[in-house]
């Protein structure tokens, strides 16, 4: 009598044993078996390129204006003269008012003495003095700020008007751009918050080239010219007040880094809550037949 492995043979049958699991003897990767046994291999995920190599570079400040025609830049150059002129009224001001300070206090030495002492009077030419200090004083005040209302206005409207102008040209040439793109572009970038990204980006722009930059050349000048006055008039009264001018620009430069980076975090998550709500409002019927309101409204 044959054996069945004899008749397997002859039958041209081959008989081939499958192990289970269960057995004593792990199967590994490294260690093959026969064909019917299984091979259990791990997938590793590929690791996540770091997502700041793809953000873009910052840009210079004065390449923001890049997009502004020769007229414009004519009107941003007007801008600047007249903000040069605003930020000087402030050491005018305080110049007029220490002018005034002064025959005040002289006027008001004379009148403790003559309070004190019946025989004694306030010196005709002191009474003068005070007089037309307060009328140099009104009329000076008076023309310094309507010197500072005019240049405020010009600085504040050139600024204004070439930002606007420029976030208009910025906003059709980015969606022209964003039109003409191949097929496998939208299919790499994400386009969803693509409309609340060019509202809220350029709005951010359009205040950073507006307004805001004839408010800070302000500042700096009336800053810088005050602090040279200040030296003028009194240098050692103006070192000992300057002592803690360090510490406030540290801090003012701390603040602004937090500022800019919270500023930034704030676009993104408007960027994604716009192709959200986007994504949410073109479904509505399919979200609220699963019952996904409340899903939805956490996202």
């Amino acid at each position: 009598m044959k054996s069945p492995k004899e008749n397997g043979s002859s039958n041209g049958v081959m008989v081939t044993r499958v192990r289970s699991l269960d057995e004593d003897e792990v199967i590994t990767p490294q260690k093959k078996g026969s064909p019917l046994e299984p091979e259990f291999t791990k997938l590793t995920k590929p690791k996540k390129e770091d997502s700041s190599d793809d953000s873009a570079p910052p840009v210079a400040f004065f390449k923001l204006f890049r997009f502004s025609t020769s007229s414009e830049k004519f009107i941003l150059f007007i801008g600047l003269i007249s903000g040069i002129g605003c930020g000087l009224c402030t050491p005018a001001n305080s110049l007029l008012y220490g002018d005034l300070t002064g025959s005040m206090v002289d006027f008001g030495t004379y009148a403790g003495i003559a309070s004190m002492n019946e025989s004694a009077t306030i010196p005709p030419e002191v009474v003068q003095e005070f007089v037309d200090a307060i009328v140099r004083f009104a009329i000076g005040i008076s023309c310094v700020g309507a010197v500072m209302l005019v240049c405020t206005y010009i600085s504040i409207t050139t600024f204004n008007y070439a930002a606007q102008k420029q976030i208009f040209r910025i906003r059709s040439l980015f969606l022209q751009s964003a039109l003409l793109q191949d097929i496998g572009w939208y299919d790499l970038n994400q386009t969803g918050d693509f409309a609340s990204r060019m509202t809220e980006d350029l709005n951010k722009l359009e205040e950073g080239i507006g307004e805001k930059v004839a408010m800070c050349e302000f500042y700096l000048v009336a800053f810088i010219s005050s602090i040279t006055l200040a030296f003028i008039k009194g240098w050692e009264l103006t070192l000992i007040c300057l002592v803690s001018l360090p510490i406030t620009l540290l801090f003012v430069g701390i603040t602004t880094r937090i500022a800019s980076a919270l500023s930034r975090k704030e676009l993104e998550v408007y960027g994604q809550a716009g192709s959200i709500a986007e994504e949410v409002l073109s479904s509505i019927r399919t979200v609220v037949a699963f019952g996904g309101e409340s899903k939805e409204v956490d996202r």
